[in-house]
């Protein structure tokens, strides 16, 4: 009885993290935004309780017609990005000659997103004519150029301004195990 008791207490002990994962990435955002539903939350402070409102609103005539379309271009969208890559990655496995030429050719739109959106944050970020900088100074936040972007140098030191910043490229940047199959043909090597 023992040795099944400490078993069971041990699975519980591995399965825990993942378990707090899921309900701080998962169920606390879905409960939230089930309540907000029932408000009229905006980007003011106040919420008030409005009920049903919310959703006799967008469940009107109009609705079912923008659901019908957005499965419809989902259903296609997806089922023919599947096919083509499906096709291309057997072409890729395949002997054929010219194999390795195919290969390569694949590369450069698995890649070329990337590096693009790397130079894309780098301009963002620009002290001199950056997008995101110049809100951070417009509104205070950085009186000059944002320390993040001073320097071209990357250093080991604790962080700073610089860790959000870098957070945030991090986040929108698209991991680059699922790019591939976000479009057709992109399959990684």
């Amino acid at each position: 009885m023992g040795v099944q008791r400490s078993t069971v207490i041990f699975a519980w002990l591995l399965l825990f993290p993942a378990l707090l994962y899921v309900t701080v990435i998962v169920a606390y955002p879905l409960v939230d935004t089930v309540i907000l539903s029932f408000t009229d939350a905006s980007l003011k402070k106040v919420t008030n309780w409005v009920g049903f409102e919310n959703y006799a609103k967008i469940f009107n005539d109009t609705f079912a017609g923008v659901i019908i379309r957005t499965f419809i271009w989902t259903f296609f969208s997806v089922s023919i990005k599947m096919i083509i890559g499906t096709l291309g990655a057997a072409l890729l496995n395949s002997a054929v000659p010219g194999r390795a030429l195919f290969r390569v050719l694949t590369m450069p739109p698995w890649v070329v997103p990337m590096a693009i959106g790397i130079f894309m944050w780098g301009w963002m970020y620009n002290g001199q004519f950056g997008m995101i900088s110049g809100l951070l100074q417009r509104f205070g936040i950085f009186t000059c150029a944002p320390p993040c972007r001073r320097s071209r140098t990357i250093s080991m030191r604790p962080p700073g301004p610089t860790a959000p910043a870098v957070s945030i490229a991090s986040a929108a940047s698209p991991c680059r195990f699922w790019c591939p199959s976000w479009s057709p043909c992109r399959c990684s090597p």
